[in-house]
């Protein structure tokens, strides 16, 4: 916790750094174009669409302001849910060079990149410039955000510009759009594979298994609204946009049963995953997951509720550790190590059942502990140190220090009226002392300083020497 801390503030200067420093590289290269912008109004905010143009070049741009106004408010409306960002919308033109040959790029809060170099004032009315556009501005809401992967963000963005075209009243436009994946998908056959497979191609925009891979990705996407229809997606969408998920093949594929309440397995077997997956397994590893989780908030609510440590706040690490392990079964999971994923998951699913059993005994006496420090009227700052050291082992979940604290709890001399803790030396345990005139932990040798004569062990009755 404390390495991290430290980690943050130092390094947050140079994230601030370099956030400033792209912002500004930003705002230069708009200062150096003209614009042409209008706020739209969407349904839980207004957003500014901003298109920049080279001078001369304002045909070209109001192209792209024109699709780009009319499709917003649409897009919203066939993804089912809001514009989810807080930035405004804005369209660059970029050189082929800057665009790593794509045809366009959205950048989240950086923009939507537009190649100049292909898409040019004498081709601004071309259909695919406007395809792009669309399609780009579909990315606001097939993204990241719901979609864990390509293929989900390729193919649905894919659908919503032939849905979006159908809406805006152009028919041609839509049909075009649909050909053209067949068209894609024919010519490129002969790289089929499991659009579970496909990933993003780490420089430019692919070979012919990654364009193939988007044609199918767009027939795969809508075969599923053509067999489920647009509410069911939209009602899918609205779920994991509301509870936070960037869903997996898997999780789709459930999500799909759920809402059509038909079999999708054979489906997606054929389309998504390859031959060897056993989504038995799968199953079984996804239900250790939500089992770990469940167990993992239902235990931290039950400590928030019974001893008042924050459940979030006060157990950050251990969540962390958690979501580590998870993570960890869900990277053999997309190897399809089904079996390695659950070994994973069980083996934290007992680990983290033997802690919360021991957790109340060891907070009881914390809190015993804490209050009989907090008691005395003199409080060193040792006894300060252990007592922070103590809890922050607890919320760690290790009991040791926690114990050791406990055991130095003192207990009233039989026979005296003092009461006086020492902490624990050389595996033996003094409970309480008499002839001391301060309250404090004491080592051996601080024993040997205060005291010149034998020091009394009330619990066993003896005397001891040092």
């Amino acid at each position: 916790m404390k390495m991290r801390s430290v980690l943050l503030k130092e390094v947050m200067p140079f994230l601030v750094v370099g956030i400033l420093i792209v912002t500004h590289v930003q705002d230069i290269t708009a200062q150096n174009l003209l614009h042409i912008s209008t706020r739209v109004h969407l349904q839980e905010r207004e957003v500014t669409v901003t298109v920049y143009y080279d001078e001369g070049e304002e045909a070209w741009a109001q192209h792209l302001f024109d699709v780009t106004v009319e499709a917003l408010p649409i897009l919203e409306e066939l993804a089912g849910f809001p514009y989810p960002h807080g930035f405004d919308v804005e369209i660059y033109p970029k050189s082929e060079e800057e665009m790593s040959f794509f045809g366009g790029e959205n950048l989240s809060g950086r923009g939507i990149w537009i190649n100049r170099d292909t898409f040019t004032p004498e081709t601004m009315k071309d259909l695919y410039v406007a395809d792009t556009v669309i399609h780009e501005s579909a990315h606001y809401w097939s993204d990241d955000l719901i979609y864990g992967k390509p293929w989900m963000k390729e193919g649905f963005c894919e659908l919503l510009t032939y849905l979006t075209y159908q809406e805006m009243g152009r028919e041609k436009d839509a049909l075009h759009v649909k050909n053209e994946w067949s068209r894609t998908f024919t010519v490129y056959k002969i790289y089929n594979h499991p659009l579970d497979t496909f990933e993003y191609p780490e420089y430019g925009p692919g070979d012919e298994k990654t364009s193939l891979a988007y044609g199918k990705s767009a027939l795969f996407c809508y075969e599923i609204y053509e067999n489920c229809g647009l509410e069911r997606i939209k009602k899918i969408n609205e779920y994991l946009y509301q509870n936070h998920i960037s869903a997996d093949s898997f999780t789709y594929m459930n999500l799909l049963e759920e809402y059509s309440g038909e079999d999708q397995k054979e489906f997606f077997m054929e389309w998504i995953f390859p031959e060897k997956v056993d989504l038995e397994k799968w199953q079984k590893a996804e239900n250790a997951i939500h089992q770990l989780e469940e167990l993992t908030d239902g235990s931290l609510s039950y400590i928030e509720e019974k001893w008042g440590f924050h459940k979030v706040m006060d157990f950050v690490e251990f969540q962390i550790h958690v979501s580590t392990q998870i993570n960890v079964a869900q990277s053999y999971m997309k190897e399809y190590d089904f079996e390695k994923a659950l070994q994973i998951i069980t083996e934290e699913i007992e680990e983290v059942n033997k802690m919360m059993s021991e957790f109340d005994g060891y907070a009881e006496q914390y809190f015993e502990a804490e209050e009989y420090y907090k008691s005395l009227n003199v409080v060193g700052e040792i006894c300060e140190d252990k007592l922070i050291a103590a809890k922050e082992r607890l919320l760690c979940f290790k009991y040791d220090d926690t114990e050791i604290l406990y055991h130095s709890i003192p207990h009233r001399c039989p026979g005296t009226a003092c009461v006086w803790p020492v902490r624990l030396v050389v595996s033996v345990s003094f409970q309480c002392i008499t002839h001391a005139s301060t309250a404090f932990f004491m080592t051996a040798a601080e024993i040997r300083t205060v005291f010149a004569g034998p020091i009394q062990d009330c619990r066993w009755g003896r005397v001891c020497k040092f």
